[in-house]
Formats: C-alpha cells, structure tokens, sequence
C-alpha cells in the first residue's frame, strides 16, 4: 500500500485546521445572536425604548429582542443617519453592553472601538431609573439616565430614554 506525500498530508493537514476555525467561528457567531438577552436586572430596563444624547446628537435604541441600533439624529429630533445596527447582549455583572455589528449597517467613518471588525463593546454607568408608579414625580424626573462608554475610544455619551415602557421604535424613523 502506498504511502501519502508530504504535499497531501500538509495540504489535508491545512484544511483540517481551516475547518475546525470555522467550525468554532460558526458556533460563536450563531451563540451570540441566538441567545436571548436576560430578563431581569439593568438588562430589563435597558432593552425598551431608545436613549438620546441631545448634545452629541445620537440615539441608542435596543429592544427587547436583542436588536441594537445607533443612529445620528437632525435638528428636529428624527434619525438622520445610521452608524451602525446589530444584535446585543448585557452583561450585568461587569456593566457592560456586548454587540454584534451587523456587515451590511456599519458606517466606519465612526470610531466604535471594533474588535474583529463586527464586535463592540459598550459600557454603562450610573444607570438611574424612575420608579414607575410614582405619578407624583414630574416629567423631567421620571426619565432614566445612563452614561454609555464605547470602549476601546475616548467617546462617551450621556443618554436619557425618551420612551420609557414604549416599544424599540415607536415614533423613531
């Protein structure tokens, strides 16, 4: 019986490998936007509505199934511009906001702090939500408040939710 060459062991040995990396990336890719985002905690109050940074003019928006959409917003309060749409997760022990840039929606003259191109992270601080049966707080107080960090860049936006208890895109085109 004849022996395999070098060449075709070394080539088998190649595909092997690109296959097993696939393999893993594939099982990643699928894991991450597959699995659904938590519901209870900071993750359950972040997932409805949309938060907005009048000063830096961009809007958050995430809803309650994993959606995730930033987007640049005009003077008359619409969306502009989409910078980047995906999939994402909380995770709330260490307070951060992991997201899966979706290829075809990514505007890359954005700095997000991309790690392997469609991989981005967001931090959040001093999450501060109203409580939602106090009818006596006025409208400017029962807003929710967050700081949003992308790591990797020096940006940090600070939010207020517009629409607390709506859905992900009520009256945001």
């Amino acid at each position: 019986m004849k022996k395999p060459s070098i060449a075709k062991r070394i080539i088998s040995a190649i595909f092997g490998i690109i296959f097993l990396v696939i393999a893993i990336v594939a099982i990643f890719v699928c894991t991450y936007i597959f699995s659904q985002p938590s519901k209870t905690g900071d993750s359950r109050e972040l997932i409805f509505g949309s938060w907005y940074d009048e000063e830096a003019g961009i809007r958050i928006a995430m809803n309650k199934t994993g959606e995730f959409k930033l987007t640049t917003v005009n003077e008359d309060g619409k969306n502009d511009h989409t910078i980047a749409k995906g999939w994402f997760k909380i995770d709330e022990d260490s307070h951060r906001i992991q997201i899966l840039l979706n290829p075809k929606h990514i505007d890359t003259s954005y700095d997000l702090g991309t790690k392997l191109k469609y991989f981005t992270t967001f931090s959040y601080k001093n999450l501060e939500l109203p409580d939602k049966d106090d009818y006596e707080v006025d409208k400017d107080h029962k807003s929710a408040n967050c700081r949003f960090i992308i790591e990797n860049t020096e940006t940090v936006y600070s939010c207020v939710r517009e629409n607390y208890g709506e859905s992900f895109y009520s009256g945001h085109n």
